[in-house]
């Protein structure tokens, strides 16, 4: 797993080494690396489990506001080589996807796009015989949906999805939720009750918690939304709230598979469950690559 963390620019001494740290240990993005540069961001590095939950860190290197591609791309190749080399097996480097690591994805012959098929592995750098493959963080997902919806935008759904599953309408939209906050607010009993103004319209540190978006895109969201259809409240656009409703659930149960490292939601001891669970994960790669935002 790699994953950035911002830094206050700044230079400070390590008495144990007598070296000063704070410079950028990458180039930038231009391969270049000008003189008294400050690191801005940290690219830490992390080993995690695939079925199990344990997290190391075991390397990080200061950047700029940008980084060199192909010079962070040896890094993860050394890093896997070390790793490899005392018997840790990695199959799978995660990422969210920002800029750089976009274009560190491309070096590795990963592509994905709307209009492209999709190749998300590479051959291994230790071993041929064996595919490395490429990632996006799913809490990152989840947060840029809930980003792109909290910021006014709206999410359009094929009309084809709309009438296979009969829904009301195709448009998605943070305006329902915001209303379930309203109804929420001037209540005792709650019916939504993790539902929280920052959900709906986090501010800048609100945008960086996974479990904000959490509680937007949650069956009890969904829920709350239903109660509200159904009480026929003047204030809320039944249409595109059912649709919505819809949307919360549908990413919700995503994002529970996607995120699951316990045995309650492996699906290999029903084969029956097995074979629902792969049809719903390939519905949302159409779903995800024919939506328009």
């Amino acid at each position: 797993m790699i994953d950035e963390i911002q830094l206050t620019p700044g230079l400070a001494y390590d008495a144990s080494s007598g070296t000063v740290f704070g410079a950028p240990t990458v180039p930038l993005a231009e391969d270049t690396l000008p003189d008294g540069c400050l690191a801005t961001h940290a690219i830490v590095f992390m080993l995690g489990g695939v079925s199990t939950r344990w997290k190391q860190v075991v390397a990080y290197h200061l950047t700029g506001n940008s980084f060199h591609a192909k010079t962070m791309k040896q890094i993860i190749v050394d890093v896997i080589t070390e790793c490899e080399k005392v018997g840790i097996r990695l199959h799978v480097v995660v990422t969210d996807m920002a800029g750089g690591n976009q274009s560190l994805w491309k070096l590795f012959g990963i592509v994905v796009g709307k209009h492209s098929k999709p190749k998300v592995s590479c051959a291994h750098p230790c071993d041929p015989s064996r595919k490395l493959f490429f990632m996006p963080d799913v809490p990152h997902l989840l947060k840029n949906l809930r980003n792109h919806l909290t910021q006014g935008e709206e999410i359009t759904l094929t009309e084809d999805l709309a009438k296979k599953l009969k829904l009301p309408g195709r448009t998605v939209s943070v305006q329902p939720s915001k209303r379930v906050v309203e109804v929420d607010a001037k209540a005792d009993l709650k019916l939504a009750p993790h539902l929280k103004e920052a959900c709906v319209q986090p501010g800048h540190f609100e945008k960086m918690k996974v479990g904000f978006a959490f509680s937007l895109f949650n069956n009890d969201t969904a829920a709350a939304l239903r109660m509200l259809v159904g009480a026929k409240d003047d204030e809320i656009n039944n249409t595109d709230a059912l649709t919505t409703t819809w949307f919360v659930e549908t990413v919700f149960k995503w994002f529970k598979l996607m995120s699951s490292r316990t045995t309650k939601l492996a699906s290999h001891f029903d084969e029956q469950r097995y074979k629902e669970t792969i049809t719903f994960l390939k519905g949302m790669i159409d779903l995800f690559e024919k939506i328009e935002i």
